[in-house]
């Protein structure tokens, strides 16, 4: 991840400034004009809570990544608008920056769980800190997704392998990779694209940690 912020006595802005081939994956830089293959990450964020309120879930909280990171920043906003499109107050008390860190998720899904016991559905904005999230739930004495659903982002390979194995958001990093690259080979021999910005859609992967195979065999609605 890129942080947020680009220095202007930075390598890479005097790189990006100076006409050198420079293309961006993942996080923008505000203000400065390069070409970029980006996730749409407030729809990604959209997608994922609004797959928890359709489970019935109203109490949701958000562990949010670094507040320097435009896709944080971006899976934040997504989330918040998912829930006042469905009527649901954004409450504060369960939002947390877990830094993109296991250990930092960990000790934020502690500290909404602690603070806000009626949440029942937990929205983390990396798949990696999602692991944290759910040991923290576990170490509670809590059931995924009995007692807390959670929804991952990212979905690295290892989270199919979880227990319970993890619904998240799938990024085409595949694909983002390939379509940097060849932007980057036509800057080289001097045929720019003219699309300057590439924007790739997210999409929803369903597995068990979300409730979702669980209510549908059972019939119930938290």
């Amino acid at each position: 991840k890129s942080a947020y912020k680009l220095h202007k006595n930075s390598y890479l802005y005097m790189l990006i400034t100076t006409g050198f081939p420079v293309v961006m994956v993942f996080d923008p830089f505000p203000g400065v004009k390069t070409y970029g293959v980006f996730i749409d990450d407030v729809r990604g964020a959209k997608l994922a809570t609004e797959h928890l309120i359709r489970q019935g879930y109203q109490c949701i909280g958000h562990v949010a990544g670094s507040s320097d990171s435009r896709s944080a920043i971006d899976r934040l906003k997504g989330f918040q608008q998912a829930l006042r499109e469905h009527g649901i107050r954004v409450d504060k008390s369960a939002i947390e920056n877990g830094q993109y860190e296991i250990d930092g998720s960990y000790r934020a899904t502690e500290k909404i769980l602690s603070r806000n016991p009626r949440v029942r559905a937990i929205f983390v904005a990396s798949d990696l800190m999602a692991i944290g999230a759910m040991r923290a739930i576990k170490r509670r004495g809590m059931r995924i997704p009995e007692d807390v659903a959670i929804v991952g982002y990212d979905d690295i390979h290892l989270v199919s392998f979880l227990e319970p194995p993890l619904t998240t958001i799938r990024v085409p990093t595949a694909k983002m990779g390939k379509m940097a690259v060849d932007i980057l080979h036509q800057l080289i021999i001097g045929r720019p694209s003219r699309i300057k910005t590439n924007v790739l859609q997210p999409e929803l992967v369903i597995r068990e940690s979300c409730g979702a195979l669980l209510n549908k065999k059972i019939g119930i609605k938290h």
